[in-house]
Formats: C-alpha cells, sequence, structure tokens
C-alpha cells in the first residue's frame, strides 16, 4: 500500500489535521472490524473523534482513549475504537413491525441508502446517486442480522461487493463488481493448500442409555458432502467415527451438527501482494500445474499494519472451493 497519510476528523466532521507519522493495527472483514492507534503525531485527540485516509476504507471512530506514564515521567497516548466497517456492524436490522423480514428491492446503491439512513448514519456515510448498475428484487435479510453483514450479504447475492472509499467529503459507501485476484499471468498467486478428498462421511451418535438399550443414531454424507440417514458410500469409501454425547437433548440434531463440520474439503493460504488491492469480498483464484489441482476463495478481512505512514496490508480468505475432480 505505501504511504498513507492520517486525516483526523473532530465528532462534527471537520478535518483538523493530516500526518504521515502514525502508527496503527487495522482490520475489518468476517470477524472484527477494530483498530488500534498506538502513535500519532501531535496534540492528543478525544474520544469521539474520527479518523480516516483518503482513497481507500480505512476509517474509524475513536472510542478509547489510552494514557501511559512510565516510572520516569514519560508518557505516551494510544487509542482503540470501531472501524467504519464497526460502525455498521454496531447496527442491527429489524424487521418493521408485523413483518419476519426486512427486504430490499431495486439497484443496490438505492437499498445501501435505505439502511444506511434507517441506521441514522446518513450523517456519517454517504452513498452515490447513481445506480450501482446491480439489482434485487425482494431480497429478504438474514434476521436480525447486523447491517454490515446484512449490506455484504446483499451485495454478494447480486455479484458485487460492498465498497468504503475515504474522501475529503466524508466516507462514501456503494455497492462495485466484485473482482477476482489471479486470473491473469501478471498475477501468480503463491499458496499452501491441503486438498481432502475423503472427509468422514457416516457419524455415529452415542447418547443416553447402556448396553443394548443406549441411544444410537446414524448420519451420512454422500460424496457431494449431502447429509442424509441413509448410506451411499461403503468399503473403502466409508470414514466413520464416532460422537459420544450422552448429555445431548437431541442426539440425532448434534450427531448431524457434527457431521457437518466435518465436510470441509481442505485449507489454502494465499500470499498475496501488498499491492494487490482487494477487499472483503472479492475472490483469488490459485492453480498447481503439478497436481492439477485448482482453488478459489474470498477474502474475508482485510488486516493493515502502518509503522510511521508506511502501510503494509495482508488479507485473510474464507473457506476454500474446489473444482470437481475425478476419483
Amino acid at each position: 500500500m505505501g504511504t498513507a497519510s492520517i486525516v483526523v476528523i473532530d465528532p462534527a466532521g471537520k478535518a483538523l489535521r493530516q500526518t504521515d507519522d502514525w502508527s496503527a493495527d487495522i482490520a475489518y472483514g468476517a470477524d472484527e472490524q477494530r483498530f488500534t492507534i498506538s502513535h500519532l503525531a501531535g496534540a492528543p485527540i478525544s474520544a469521539h473523534m474520527r479518523w480516516q485516509v483518503d482513497g481507500t476504507a480505512l476509517a474509524g471512530v475513536v472510542d478509547t482513549v489510552c494514557p501511559s506514564v512510565a516510572e520516569d515521567g514519560s508518557s505516551s497516548v494510544s487509542y482503540k475504537g470501531r472501524t467504519v466497517q464497526g460502525v455498521l456492524a454496531g447496527k442491527v436490522l429489524v424487521p418493521p413491525s408485523g413483518s419476519t423480514h426486512l427486504t430490499a428491492t431495486g439497484d443496490l446503491n438505492g437499498c445501501i441508502r435505505a439502511v444506511v439512513e434507517s441506521c441514522g448514519l446518513d450523517g456519517y456515510l454517504t452513498v452515490p446517486s447513481e445506480a450501482s448498475g446491480f439489482e434485487v428484487d425482494g431480497y429478504r435479510y438474514r434476521r436480525f442480522c447486523d447491517a454490515y453483514t446484512g449490506l455484504r450479504m446483499l451485495c454478494a447475492s447480486a455479484g458485487a461487493r460492498l465498497r468504503f472509499r475515504a474522501t475529503g467529503d466524508g466516507i462514501e459507501l456503494s455497492a462495485v463488481s466484485a473482482t477476482t485476484y489471479g486470473d491473469l499471468p501478471s498475477e501468480r498467486v503463491a499458496f499452501d493448500a491441503e486438498r481432502t478428498y475423503r472427509p468422514c462421511n457416516h457419524m455415529v451418535g452415542l447418547g443416553e442409555g447402556e448396553g443394548t438399550a443406549r441411544q444410537v443414531v446414524h448420519w451420512y454424507a454422500d460424496a457431494s458432502g449431502n447429509l442424509s440417514q441413509t448410506q451411499t458410500l461403503t468399503g473403502l469409501a466409508e470414514v466413520a467415527q464416532t460422537y459420544d454425547y450422552s448429555g445431548s437433548d437431541d442426539l440425532s440434531a448434534d450427531t448431524r451438527a457434527k457431521l457437518a463440520e466435518l465436510q470441509g474439503q481442505g485449507t489454502f493460504t494465499a500470499a498475496l501482494p501488498d499491492d494487490a488491492g482487494l477487499d472483503v469480498g472479492d475472490r483469488v483464484t490459485a492453480y498447481d500445474s503439478t497436481t492439477g489441482i485448482g482453488v478459489e476463495a474470498q477474502v474475508t478481512k482485510v488486516i493493515c499494519r502502518v509503522s510511521l505512514g508506511e502501510a503494509v496490508t495482508s488479507y485473510e480468505t474464507g473457506e476454500p472451493q474446489w473444482p470437481e475432480d475425478e476419483e
């Protein structure tokens, strides 16, 4: 990413100063949307102030101020809080009275704007008036999900992703095309993967009771990972385990859930360059010509570490997807 200049903004939205002299750890995506600014040149800032790096998705609100005084009397201060993604994640999408789900219809930018306004964030986030080119019809948000997750899933349903972009006028939020990194020869991806062709496919659930009176249930997975109580893989293809859970209130459901957890078909870790320019919702594809194994995964987290204004970005990906292989 290179040099990143932070803009410090007061709670009313007025820019106070800009500097390259700062250090921070920033993460947003699937399971965290937090930052810690460990060094910031200039006068200390206070809670509720904002910050952003113009032209990027890096921005946030200061929630916690952390002063530190050493024995020699020297002092320092750091700041923690929510990223702009975390601000959205702190809002819950509640269905309208009398409805089971909140729904969305129309161009994605209009749908995003409706959520931003309903969350009371239209003074912080702006949505372009132009159409995104992506539309949904009667999309149903997951019940009581947070707004960040809801908007990400909304965009994904239409083949798009959610984009945050800090500008001098604030934070712009919009739907844009999701990209795939690794499609071009110049985007060769270094990666490590484990492709599992035969995970556990027979789970024997053992419940309460003794001897012949013990509760026993069987759940099976087929070659595609579909679960049922009908066995299709036998002999050399069968991989069975027991699930001893005598305290279960619903042994069958718990045994099924345990088998479902084991249906993953491997792991994938990509070494993506700092300048890949990816964001949450984009995809990474990679291929090994020796084994003929190809893999694709979605970017689920962006991590940015800033040291005295020099920023380095890394990415985490979610569950890998594999092409259909002949066994």
